[in-house]
Parts: C-alpha cells; structure tokens; sequence
C-alpha cells in the first residue's frame, strides 16, 4: 500500500474511532502503521494488565445479516425469483454493499459511514487468488484443492452478479450497480474480517475497530458479549505502545492465502484434503458407487477426509476400505465396522453432551487436545487388526498409495530454484509471508502452500507404504508369530516422538483464549462458498 492509501485510511480509522466513541464504545488503543507489510494496526494507548479490557462497545456497531431491514425482503424475494440461496454470510456482503452505497450517497453518517470508509479498497481483492490471471491461478495453484474452490468461488460470484442485474427491480437503488468486482470485494472484506460472536445465536459479523488488530499467533485475547456489549480483553500484560494483536486460529495455507493474503511455511496446522471417493474400482458402475458413497453416509462420515501433520485420520482407512474392497463379504465387513465406529462415537458425543455435526463430517479440530506433549496422538487411532481380509486389506492400502501419489504428482517436483526459495522463505518469513505486493510475492506464497500439501501427502504416503510392508511381511511369517509382530506394529506407531513445541503458538482461535477452531471468534472458511 502506498503512503498516501495509508495515510487516508488512518485518516479514516481515526475518524471511526471518534464515531465509535460518541457510540458509547469505551477502549484504550489508538490506530497506527505496523510493521505487517505497511499496514495499519491497532495499539494500546496505555498499559493495559492482563484481563483487563482493551475495548469495549456495544453491539449495535456490527454489521451482521439484515434483520427487519428492508434488505432482508428484497433478499428473500430475490431467493424465490432466482433459485439461488442466500446464506448468512453472504448476506452480510450484501449488506456491505448496501452501506457502501448509502456511504458514497452521502445517506449515511456516524459509525458506519467511517467504517465503510476506513476498510482496504480493491488492493485487498489484489492480494488474494480470487483475483489471480485464471493462467496463473492454474500455474501457481495446480494440482490443489485451492485451484478448484477459487475456480468455483468464481463461478458462484459471475452467476450471483448475472441474477442480481437480472432482478435489479427487487433491491431498487439498495445496492446500487453492483457487478462481479463488487462482490469480489466484499468476499474479500468478509472473509479476511468476520469474526463470531454469540449474539446469543453464534453470528459471523464485522466487527469495526476489532477487525482491525492484526493476527499474532499465541495471542490469547478473550472476546466475548455481555449483555449488550462486546468486550476484547488482554490475554497477557500490554505495555503504552504494544501492538493489539489476535490469533486467526488454527488455519491451513489454503483457507489463510484463499481468505487472508497470506501462508505460514511449515504450518503445524496445515491440512490436505482428499477424496476418497476416487478409490472406487474402475469397473464399478455410477449405481454401484453411489451405494459405496451411501455405505459411507451411514456412518456419518464423507468421503472427503483431511490429511494433517504427524499421523492419519482415524476415519481414512475404514472409508477407504468401503470404497475399495471388490468382494461382497469384505464390503458388507468394512461397513459394519465403519458404522459400529459411528454407534461408538455417537454414545461418546452423548455422554459429553457434543454435537456430531462436525465430529464425522470433517476435520474437527476441537478433538485435539493441545496442551499435550503430542496434540494428535488421539486422533491417530490405529486397529489392531483390519475388518476385512489381508487381500482385501492389500488391495485398500495400494489403491490409497495410487492416489497419495497421483496427488503429489499432479503438484509437480519442486526445481532446484523453488527448494532454494523455499529455504529463503523459512529462514526470513517463518511468522507468514504475504501474497500482495506483486507476482513474486504470489508466486512465493503459492510454492509454500504447494509444498505444504506435498508433505502432507508424502508423510501419508509414507505411512501407508508402512502399514502395506507390515501386513505383507505378516502374510509371509511362519505360523505363530503372527501376534507378537502385531503388538510391536502397534507399539511402533505408539511410540513416535513428534515435536509440536510450534503448534501452540499457532492454535489459538482469533480473539478467544481456545486452542480450536470450533469455538474460534474468528470465522472460518468453507472448503467452497455457498450461495
């Protein structure tokens, strides 16, 4: 950001600190530039103790779905006309939208005039794939989830921007002209900025003056909603001066570089997602795998699992071996296991009082326990003996190393130039590396995420290959020996030493004083956008 874009949106923050006061907003912080790429930051104006607050505001400031709004009507009339739906967060970007245009109408004043004011312009958009020459985003993304959720996320804003000009006459002059840049723009200012708060109903909201601190892993800052206020307290002893920092949460590369802006090189969060669904045998007819997809649904799981450091999804090789075994006998065995696995965690969500929306659908990082030496080591969970038959059990680890590896090739090696930029962005960026500031900056931060995803994959690759050389040198041990290797397998994966000293420092959810997404103040992007 140049030094005048700088200087006008500290200009306005400092104005948005004035409305936010006449408001009743009570704080102790003051806008300033930071050392995060030039950009603005928030700090405390005085020493400030540990748990005592930093700011505090009433919630009448946020800007969150319309509620009683006439643009709540024209949002609902539009979702009858169109077919498309409208979620909560999206309607929190039209309701950007609306602000926006009364701002530049000069129809509205106060808090969220110099909100509007204050937030980045299309530099933001700029620095996230989102924007990125469809060449490029193909070149520096290939082979990734990551090119195919923005490519997607693209296609929803053309068509969403399409059926808004259609059925214009629905929001009037609301929105004013809006077209695929204007939604850009807002996605990007939601998902770079929403943070959840309890309203009492958990709301993604934007959040002025909040959304402003800029993210420091290990912060412990504690926000929460009293009453009808909102309050940010420190988590640690700030001093006249010190930055107002909160933690974004336990984010892989994709959801930071896709939403943020930025990637951490050897992110102890990182995750790899990978379809399952693809292991089904060729021969197998669009019926036939739609029922192995079926089997998966019944036990509360998806064929789309997450790969993540230091072990393997305790739900991998059940739904893997539901889509890979040919013989009836070994399908109907995988699938009674996979739902007596899904029986044994309901009763154990029950007796905690937890919910199963996200336990099996997908990677819930509120199963991992991160004051523990190793933060993963309960959710690596690996069985004694397979449910099916050895052949059967062969043919599910192989076709698992098939597509781990066609996963890691789709990527493409890494030259001899990327893994020397790879050691120079270790070395000089191991808190986070942003992708604005031009092609090279992208380009760096795409390597990162890419070789972040190649690891994963690799270390599960390697993992597989284990447990495959293990099952294999069984089948061949003489009669009687069979027990004793399969107690020193289990040992083997037991007693790996892994080394998270890191990861703590990164699990902090934004604003919240947890070591997990699940109760992050921070919102948390979906794999895809939804509409």
């Amino acid at each position: 950001m140049g030094s005048k874009g700088l200087s006008s949106r500290l200009s306005h923050g400092e104005q948005l600190l004035r409305e936010l006061e006449a408001a009743g907003c009570l704080h102790a912080v003051q806008l300033g530039e930071t050392r995060h790429e030039g950009g603005l930051g928030v700090f405390a104006t005085r020493h400030i103790a540990a748990g005592e607050p930093i700011l505090q505001c009433p919630v009448c400031v946020l800007l969150r779905p319309p509620a009683e709004h006439a643009l709540e009507e024209a949002i609902a009339a539009f979702s009858a006309r169109s077919g498309i739906r409208v979620d909560e967060r999206m309607q929190v970007q039209l309701m950007l939208l609306f602000e926006r245009h009364r701002a530049r109408l000069g129809a509205t004043a106060g808090v969220m005039s110099s909100y509007i004011n204050s937030l980045p312009g299309s530099d933001l958009v700029d620095s996230l794939p989102l924007s990125w020459h469809h060449k490029d985003l193909h070149r520096r993304a290939r082979g990734t989830a990551l090119l195919s959720d923005v490519t997607t996320m693209r296609e929803h804003l053309h068509a969403l921007s399409l059926a808004i000009k259609s059925h214009g006459d629905l929001f009037g002059d609301m929105l004013g002209e809006v077209n695929v840049n204007d939604l850009m723009w807002a996605q990007a200012i939601f998902w770079s900025r929403a943070i959840v708060l309890d309203l009492p109903k958990r709301t993604e909201c934007l959040v002025p003056l909040l959304d402003m601190c800029n993210h420091r892993a290990g912060s412990a800052s504690e926000l929460r909603v009293v009453g009808s206020i909102f309050e940010l307290r420190a988590g640690r002893s700030l001093r006249s001066g010190d930055e107002v920092c909160i933690n974004y949460g336990a984010k892989g590369n994709a959801e930071l570089l896709r939403c943020h802006g930025f990637v951490v090189p050897d992110n102890p969060a990182e995750v790899c997602p990978l379809m399952l669904s693809r292991l089904a045998p060729s021969g197998l007819t669009q019926a036939d795998r739609d029922d192995r997809l079926r089997r998966v649904g019944k036990g509360r799981l998806r064929d789309r699992i997450f790969l993540f450091r230091g072990g393997l999804p305790e739900t991998l090789l059940p739904v893997a071996r539901v889509m890979c075994v040919s013989e009836e006998e070994d399908l109907i065995a995988a699938e009674d296991a996979l739902c007596g696995r899904a029986a044994a965690g309901a009763a154990a969500a029950a007796s905690t009082d937890k919910s199963l929306s996200t336990e099996f659908v997908t990677f819930d990082w509120s199963s991992v326990d991160w004051t523990k030496d190793d933060p993963f080591g309960g959710c690596d969970a690996v069985e004694e003996e397979a449910p099916i038959s050895s052949s059967g059990e062969r043919r599910t680890l192989e076709a698992l190393l098939v597509l781990l590896r066609e996963g890691e090739n789709a990527m493409g090696r890494l030259s001899a130039v990327e893994e020397q930029q790879l050691t120079e962005v270790r070395l000089n960026f191991s808190a986070g590396l942003e992708s604005r500031g031009g092609d090279r900056e992208a380009d760096l931060a795409a390597l990162v995420y890419r070789d972040g995803q190649r690891s994963l994959l690799r270390e599960a690759r390697e993992r597989i290959q284990s447990r495959l050389d293990w099952l294999l040198g069984l089948a061949n041990m003489p009669l009687g020996q069979d027990d004793d290797a399969s107690v020193r397998h289990d040992e083997g994966e037991g007693s790996r030493k892994r080394q998270y000293d890191s990861v703590t420092t990164n699990a902090d959810a934004k604003g919240v004083d947890v070591g997990h997404d699940a109760n992050s103040s921070k919102a948390t992007a979906a794999p895809l956008c939804t509409l």
